[in-house]
């Protein structure tokens, strides 16, 4: 199932009157529907509940069996949000995403990126893993277009508070009748205070008046019908009282307006200080959604308070629930109305301050993340994360766009060390996860915020970042002008850890470029200052460097001598990723020596470390290797079996150049073995990788 499922809203526990149109719309999308209508439109005013609507929709469509056996793919486009706007050109690069192309893959024009979505979905249904991809909150035909399916088989479900001008079944949604209005109140009430509670059957007319001043819009009676559902000696004529006098106050907005202000100002109004508070402070996280964790350091509350506060807001209909509980998520009308609240309490509220403490926090918890994920835990404060490596990575792919948005707000608000600081730490995850394009994002990000802060220390840094990302997607050109740029930083700040990194970095860009003797100077330079800085890690890596010099060159024996130093050195130094690639070097110098028998032991221990930290793209490398030594050895079964492996590795952390390369392996084993056919099957495969670079 696709891996964007994880990304669908929860629906809401009480849905009233939309039966008929959830029947009409399951039927178009049951898999024997017209291929004609595969598009369903929703349409409607703010707060008339076409998201909800749709989710609901989706959820019951995915547990049908059969029905999209390939799994749903969500994105808010937030269309008429001007600050979180997503284009088509970012949505497609999200969804291909989704679909496990990797980053490097997707083309930079919106229109070929349309075209690879729209082919990748048809190859889906091809092979019968019908995906239904729901597009919310689109402003424009334009915005949405790109992102529909056209092969008639795969569906998508939008919706918008515009009518759309795209060939899809339209749903034009108007407010509730008024029994279905007077139905949700009394669903809300009766799922918080049970089935005894008979105040909307004993006040029929002025519940009848409540719904009428909610205008009948689901989002405005589920908030009314909250605070009926706060107090059950509540009557409901006192509530209607109240909505008539908030009405008279917003006399200059229209009908709908009103509303839903009106039910929101009556439920804001009856927060206690501190709930008023934090809502006003909640849009502050410019993310999806928010951690109670993260909220906590908004407010500079503890964590069970803050907590208590947000389940508070959430019976009040003032926050949702977000993917899974402990997360909480903010309707864009209400995310604007407590920006609002919020414009107008700045100073009261210690606005600046929150943001620095929820920038910090961020910056803080992104670092003790990456530090364990590099096997420095000394370096890591806490006991933040119990699972050493695990939770780490679960944390980053979480909270990933509540970082990217940190550091741009910090970087906006003159806090150029969060912003720094995030953008650098969320670097190893996203490389490991081979976002290559993130990647290359946050070093311009950290960059940015490192030259307006004047920091030479941080530029070199970040130049370093930007190098080594430009070169994970084989642009060793491009990489060598940042590298040697922030080599002279570094020299001129006086960081030596930062110019041996560097130095490295630049030594494998140059031996790409130029061959491999254009790296061995940078990279005997980074060996003597790593020396010179007693720092088993620096030392380890250059020789790891130097070694994969000598072994291109030809210089096998070295190659072993240099690979050999480098594992006990990274032995010194904790850090089992870096020993996996000096045992993968050592063990593939032995192969080509032809000591076959030396080099398995090396192989297993690299594959070892490797899946002890999770790193896929290092065991593809190193499985690739084996697969070699298995075929000079004659084993071909294993050699097969070895190389299909790899190929699951480089597709699964997204580098399609490795992958190609793993097919071209399996061709040339096929063509000795006599299998001609298969042999060609794997060369077009592989050529049709290395062209869609």
């Amino acid at each position: 199932m696709s891996p964007a499922l994880s990304g669908l809203p929860r629906r809401a526990s009480t849905f009233e009157g939309r039966s008929r149109e959830i029947s009409e719309m399951h039927a178009i999308l049951r898999p024997t529907a017209s291929k004609s209508e595969a598009v369903i439109a929703v349409t409607g005013m703010a707060g008339v509940g076409k998201t909800e609507l749709a989710l609901q929709v989706a959820h019951v469509a995915l547990n049908e069996t059969g029905w999209f056996p390939g799994g749903v793919l969500f994105i808010d486009l937030f269309g008429y949000d001007t600050d979180r706007r997503v284009e088509p050109h970012a949505a497609l690069g999200s969804l291909l995403g989704s679909l496990g192309l990797p980053a490097e893959t997707i083309p930079e024009e919106t229109q070929d990126r349309a075209r690879m979505f729209r082919s990748v979905l048809q190859s889906y249904a091809e092979q019968g893993k019908r995906i239904l991809v729901l597009l919310d909150n689109a402003d424009s035909p334009d915005q949405v277009s790109p992102l529909i399916p056209s092969d008639g088989i795969n569906a998508a479900l939008v919706t918008s508070r515009h009518t759309l001008s795209i060939d899809a079944k339209l749903y034009d949604l108007d407010v509730l009748r008024p029994e279905s209005a007077i139905d949700v109140i009394r669903a809300v009430i009766r799922r918080h205070r049970g089935p005894q509670d008979s105040r909307v059957d004993q006040e029929p007319t002025d519940t009848l008046r409540v719904a009428e001043l909610c205008g009948f819009l689901p989002l405005a009676l589920q908030i009314a019908a909250a605070l009926l559902a706060d107090s059950s000696r509540r009557p409901i004529k006192s509530l209607a009282d109240d909505l008539g006098n908030a009405h008279s106050r917003l006399d200059t907005l229209t009908r709908e307006e009103r509303a839903v202000r009106a039910a929101f100002d009556l439920s804001y109004e009856r927060l206690p200080k501190d709930q008023a508070r934090l809502f006003r402070l909640l849009p502050l996280n410019a993310g999806p959604d928010v951690a109670s964790e993260a909220v906590s350091k908004l407010t500079e509350l503890e964590i069970r308070e803050t907590a208590r506060m947000l389940e508070s807001l959430s019976r009040a209909h003032l926050v949702e629930v977000g993917q899974v509980w402990g997360r909480w998520r903010l309707h864009d009308l209400l995310r604007i109305y407590a920006n609002e609240k919020g414009d107008a309490s700045k100073g009261e509220d210690g606005q600046e301050q929150a943001v620095r403490r929820l920038v910090r926090y961020y910056s803080d918890t992104s670092e003790t993340a990456d530090w364990i994920l590099r096997d420095r835990a000394s370096k890591a404060e806490g006991q933040r994360f119990r699972d050493r490596h695990g939770e780490p990575v679960k944390w980053f792919h979480i909270e990933e766009a509540n970082l990217l948005a940190a550091s741009h707000l910090a970087e906006s608000e003159g806090l150029f060390e969060g912003a720094y600081s995030i953008s650098i730490h969320l670097g190893l995850y996203l490389d490991v996860r081979r976002r290559v394009t993130d990647l290359i994002g946050v070093a311009k990000t950290a960059l940015s915020a490192a030259r307006k802060a004047e920091n030479i220390d941080w530029q070199a840094r970040s130049l370093n970042h930007l190098g080594l990302a430009l070169s994970s997607i084989r642009r060793f050109s491009d990489a060598i002008p940042p590298l040697m740029e922030g080599v002279k930083l570094a020299r001129a700040a006086g960081a030596r850890e930062v110019e041996c990194d560097m130095l490295i970095a630049l030594g494998a860009a140059l031996r790409q470029v130029n061959g491999p003797a254009a790296g061995i100077p940078p990279l005997k330079r980074a060996l003597t200052l790593g020396r010179a800085l007693g720092d088993p890690l620096h030392v380890g890596t250059a020789l790891t460097n130097l070694g994969n010099v000598y072994r291109e060159s030809g210089r096998l024996a070295e190659a072993v001598k240099t690979y050999g130093e480098s594992v006990r050195f990274h032995q010194l130094s904790g850090d089992r990723r870096k020993e996996a690639a000096g045992h993968s070097g050592l063990a593939l110098a032995f192969s080509q020596l032809g000591n076959h028998d030396a080099s398995l032991p090396h192989f297993r221990k690299a594959i070892e470390l490797y899946k002890s930290v999770g790193d896929q793209h290092g065991l593809a490398i190193t499985l690739m290797n084996l697969g070699g030594t298995h075929t000079a050895m004659a084993d071909l079964q294993s050699a097969r079996d070895i190389f299909q492996k790899a190929r699951v590795c480089y597709r699964e952390s997204r580098d399609p150049h490795g992958e190609g390369v793993t097919l071209l392996n399996l061709s040339f084993l096929e063509r000795d073995a006599g299998n001609q056919k298969q042999s060609r099957a794997y060369f077009e495969m592989a050529q049709e990788l290395f062209n869609a670079k």
